[in-house]
Formats: C-alpha cells, structure tokens, sequence
C-alpha cells in the first residue's frame, strides 16, 4: 500500500502544540503518511526551522484569502449564519457561555445588527429546542464555499482533513471543501470550554476527539453528534508536561519570566 497523505490545519498557537508539539504527527509520519500542515504563511518559517522534517509539508492556510471570502461575499448573511452557528446549540447543555456571547454582540455590534438582535433571539431558541433545525443551519452553512484549495486538494489527494475546530475558525472553508468531495474530515478540541462556548459545526464533519467525557456529552447533547464518533484522547497538548521534557526547576521559571521569588 502506498504512502497516504493527511492534511492538518493548524492556525495558531494552541493547534501548533496540539499538533507540533506533542506525539500526534509523529506517529502519523512513523506509521508511513505525508502530513500536510496548512499554516498561516507568517509563522511557516519558524515552524520549518523547529519541526521540519522528512514527511512534513507546510502549505499556506491563504488566511487572507479567506477573510476577504468572509468579508466580501454575502458578509450579512454569512455572519448571521456564524452567529446562529456559535449561539444554536441544544438547551440540554449548559447555555452560559453562549448567553454571554449574545450580550457581548448586542453590546459591541453595530446599530444595524443590535436592532435586529431581538427577533435573532426566536432563531436561538428554535435552534435549541430543534435538532432538525441545527442540522438545516449546518447545511446552509456548508453552501458557502470559496473554493480556494481546489489546487492542492487535486494536487495531494489527501486521505482525510483533520483541523483543530470541527470549522470553527476559518478552517471551515477547507472543511466544507473536502466534505464536498467527500474527503472524510477530523476535528480535536484544543481548549478546555471549547465545546459549550462555540457550539455547533461549521462544516459537514465525520469524527471529533475531545478531552473528557463532560466535553463529549456537550458535543452529543448540545451539538448533535454521533456518540459513536466522538473519541475522548485526554490532551495532548500536555504531552510535554506528561513526559518531563517541559519541565523546570522553580527559579530557572522565576527568572524566565522575571518573577520575584520571594513573594
């Protein structure tokens, strides 16, 4: 059997840990796959010059292409779906998280979307008493594709996409691009409050690790997933912690951070 390819997003630095810094990619690579990392372009230097190596290929995440998609194309409407997106998961979870987000944008927005908050309002509390209408609003969602991968989609053929949100991010774009072409997608939980604070997916989605079994019920409960394919792998972002490679002695911390050591 040949080589596979596996393309990873990771766009900032809790995603580079996830991935970079703990075992994930290296036991991709050792058991015989080409990992694509998509990066943003600035920090794919720097993630060259400490983690390069034999089965590792960086390609640009095109975070800036991606953003005029977002800003140029039906800004409106693509907002509001991102809104509902963040705001419309199941009331069988705990809603704080999302309920203040919902104040911060009716405080913060413009007067043009704050006017219309009160009637979003009857759209959150569809989207939490309907699973059928959370599963319409992932779908509207996956309309809206900017096509801005198709050349290495073609040129590598990848496996599966495995990103760092289940499209959370801009991520979403490439997500929904290889869940129309029906490359099976990945996500991992990165943060601890992830799953109750951003809600339900941005893109069509085939499996999601998370951290524990309370993130996985958020997951099932309030965003509709399949409990089959949901998998708790602890953290890897802790990894080093773990192990013993990222420790060190109390005063060598003090000093790092320029902290006084006798307070």
């Amino acid at each position: 059997m040949g080589r596979k390819t596996v393309f990873i997003v990771a766009d900032h630095g809790m995603a580079i840990v996830y991935f970079l810094q703990s075992e994930v990619i290296d036991t991709l690579i050792s058991a015989g796959h080409d990992v694509v990392l998509l990066t943003d372009r600035a920090l794919s230097e720097k993630i060259e010059e400490r983690f390069g190596r034999p089965g590792l290929i960086l390609e640009d995440l095109r975070i800036q292409q991606a953003k005029e998609y977002e800003r140029g194309y039906h800004r409106e409407l693509q907002w509001w779906l991102s809104f509902f997106r963040r705001v419309g998961a199941s009331k069988r979870i705990n809603t704080g998280a999302m309920d203040s987000y919902i104040e911060q944008v009716a405080v913060e927005e413009g007067n043009r979307r704050r006017i219309l908050m009160p009637m979003a309002w009857a759209g959150i509390a569809l989207l939490r008493n309907s699973r059928h209408a959370r599963e319409s609003l992932v779908w509207l969602q996956s309309k809206f594709v900017p096509g801005l991968y198709a050349d290495l989609l073609d040129a590598y053929e990848p496996c599966v996409v495995i990103a760092s949100t289940p499209g959370w991010r801009l991520d979403r774009y490439l997500l929904r691009e290889a869940a129309e072409r029906s490359i099976p997608t990945g996500a991992v939980v990165v943060g601890w409050d992830n799953p109750s604070s951003y809600s339900l997916s941005g893109a069509k989605m085939d499996w999601i690790t998370c951290w524990s079994q309370a993130q996985k019920e958020e997951l099932v409960f309030g965003s509709d997933w399949d409990p089959e394919n949901v998998n708790i792998g602890g953290m890897p972002s802790y990894d080093g912690y773990i192990n013993k490679r990222w420790l060190m002695e109390r005063e060598e911390y003090f000093q790092l951070h320029q902290l006084d050591p006798h307070r």
